[in-house]
């Protein structure tokens, strides 16, 4: 796995606090780790898009594959 450190400047850290403050029910300012959290979730999301979308093309050619050895396509 790559490793995915980004490192921030204090003024890039400093607006990136509020702007995940939908991550607290009180609007507060979100700390390093409820973003790190919140980054994970959205890259494993992605992730698991991108591999359902790849077997979904590989069982479509499949289904293609079959159908034009009955004939059909």
């Amino acid at each position: 796995m790559p490793n995915l450190t980004v490192t921030l400047t204090p003024t890039q850290s400093q607006r990136i606090a509020p702007a995940f403050a939908f991550l607290n029910k009180d609007g507060s300012d979100a700390t390093a780790a409820q973003i790190q959290v919140w980054v994970r979730r959205q890259i494993v999301a992605r992730v698991k898009q991108y591999e359902s979308s790849k077997a979904n093309a590989i069982a479509d050619a499949q289904i293609n594959q079959d159908l034009e050895n009955e004939g059909w396509n």
